[in-house]
């Protein structure tokens, strides 16, 4: 599932803009990110989760699944900044990365802190320049084989590409086809 090329951490040009100087990662980036939108209050959480899970652990565990998430801006632009940071610090690993929505109402400098946090880890923000492109949404059932032609024609230098699905389980094809790729 895990399909790494060398390149330049997807969220440095965000982070150099920002002017976040932090370490980024090991170098490597997945050529594809695999996720759902949001970890938390989903329909499909009760099916996912085991019930003794503390909700706090939820989004580690979610990471050994998925190396992405796509957070709307209500789920990521109105929390606080120690809760940024521990998702940055704990919750997840160097290379899993968050897909957010932008503000509606247009950036904020609120936001632009809050996107500071999450620099570290930051995929795409979708509303920005090219983020609309990098994402691909899965709905419904996957046509798979028309999802591998489309994958195996964009350029090995092509920036990553977000494939986010609605529910976990509708994921399990593309899991699959994701390690073909890489093998």
């Amino acid at each position: 599932m895990l399909i790494y090329h060398q390149s330049q951490s997807p969220g440095k040009a965000l982070s150099s803009r920002l002017g976040y100087n932090g370490a980024m990662d090991d170098g490597y980036a997945y050529r594809y990110y695999l996720g759902c939108r949001g970890w938390e209050d989903a329909p499909w959480e009760a099916a996912f989760y085991p019930a003794d899970l503390p909700p706090d652990w939820r989004l580690s565990y979610y990471g050994y699944f998925f190396t992405c998430v796509y957070l709307s801006y209500a789920q990521w632009g109105l929390r606080e900044m120690t809760v940024l940071d521990r998702w940055v610090a704990e919750d997840t690993y160097p290379a899993f990365r968050f897909v957010l929505e932008g503000n509606p109402r247009g950036e904020s400098a609120e936001d632009r802190k809050r996107m500071e946090r999450l620099a570290p880890r930051l995929g795409v923000v979708i509303g920005a320049e090219d983020g609309g492109e990098r994402l691909l949404r899965l709905t419904g059932p996957v046509d798979v084989a028309a999802l591998a032609r489309r994958l195996q024609a964009l350029p090995e230098s092509a920036a990553p590409l977000f494939l986010i699905g609605d529910d976990p389980a509708q994921l399990d094809p593309v899991h699959h086809l994701l390690e073909a790729l890489g093998g």
